[in-house]
């Protein structure tokens, strides 16, 4: 994985006035600095909104955030997307430090769909593949594949 890192992008080799014609007429140091202005005032409203909680900002590893993915898919039967399991990986973290407290009330939010990844979907705890069970379709034969006869 990426180790938590985002990821990076190389960039096409156009002249000027292409980019200035795909992105707006802006020229490229111009779209550089929007974004940087971007990111910059969004990771303020993110430690507004920490600091304005009473929350905090942590980070997850990806072995953390697939073990949270195969254990929404697995015990709650939800199956979302990898990346949006971070946020279940980061609540095991708090819980496996002693950060929340006993009865305490959390919500999660997880978006996407498994099938935006379906190779995480066919691996175990441990990483190893997992074959799928074939069964003929009808209700009877995948009730009894699951063990709900």
């Amino acid at each position: 994985g990426s180790g938590g890192r985002g990821g990076v992008a190389g960039p096409l080799a156009i002249d000027t006035a292409q980019f200035r014609q795909a992105f707006g007429g802006k020229a490229p140091h111009d779209v550089e600095a929007e974004h940087e202005d971007r990111r910059e005032n969004a990771q303020r409203q993110a430690e507004q909104a920490r600091d304005e909680s009473g929350g905090l900002i942590d980070s997850v590893t990806d072995e953390q955030i697939l073990l949270a993915h195969r254990l929404l898919s697995s015990a709650e039967g939800v199956f979302v997307e990898p990346g949006s399991a971070a946020s279940i990986a980061g609540l095991l973290k708090m819980s496996d430090a002693g950060g929340v407290p006993e009865g305490a009330t959390i919500v999660c939010t997880v978006t996407g769909h498994g099938l935006k990844d379906p190779q995480w979907a066919l691996r175990s705890a441990d990483g190893g593949d997992v074959t799928p069970v074939r069964v003929p379709v009808d209700v009877v034969s995948v009730a009894a594949a699951l063990g709900l006869e």
